[in-house]
């Protein structure tokens, strides 16, 4: 199997996943569902256009070399590792939310994101990401009111204000 024909399976298993995760979002409050709900849209757009993207990609490649196993370089491998690494963040912070709340959610998101594309984790890192959890926190759960996303571990609960 070609690495296209994988990446297009990932992508339809990160659309099965997404639609998974909406619907599942139903099954809480509206107002602590609407992030979840509006996160897992985001990814299920991400994972089509990924789809689409790599089909295109496969098919010209194929019409292009005569056969129908395409090779990649090197640097379009690199490419590709990159975005399914995104997709795979992203997919892992909406299933987080779910389960350990938003505030350690976000950080974790924005810590290993930083030292994934950055190479080497440093400690500015944690102390960056714990500054930009909480700011958001405080801005959207606090300052606007807006309703947590359900969790199974009460720790946003600690840090609400309001």
């Amino acid at each position: 199997m070609t690495s296209i024909k994988k990446d297009a399976g990932f992508a339809l298993a990160f659309i099965l996943l997404s639609i998974w995760i909406t619907w599942e979002s139903f099954s809480y409050s509206y107002q602590s569902s609407v992030l979840l709900r509006g996160l897992a849209m985001i990814l299920v757009v991400m994972s089509v256009a990924f789809f689409i993207i790599r089909i295109y990609q496969y098919l010209r490649m194929a019409k292009a070399r005569g056969h129908a196993a395409p090779f990649l370089e090197g640097n379009d491998v690199r490419h590709l590792l990159k975005s399914l690494l995104v997709f795979g963040l992203v997919g892992g912070y909406i299933l987080a939310i779910t389960l350990v709340g938003f505030l350690l959610a976000t950080f974790l998101f924005v810590f290993i994101s930083m030292c994934c594309f950055s190479g080497k984790p440093r400690v500015f890192y944690l102390v960056y990401s714990a500054a930009l959890a909480l700011t958001i926190f405080m801005l959207f759960f606090n300052a606007l009111g807006v309703t947590l996303p359900d969790s199974l571990l009460p720790f946003d609960t600690f840090f609400k204000i309001v």
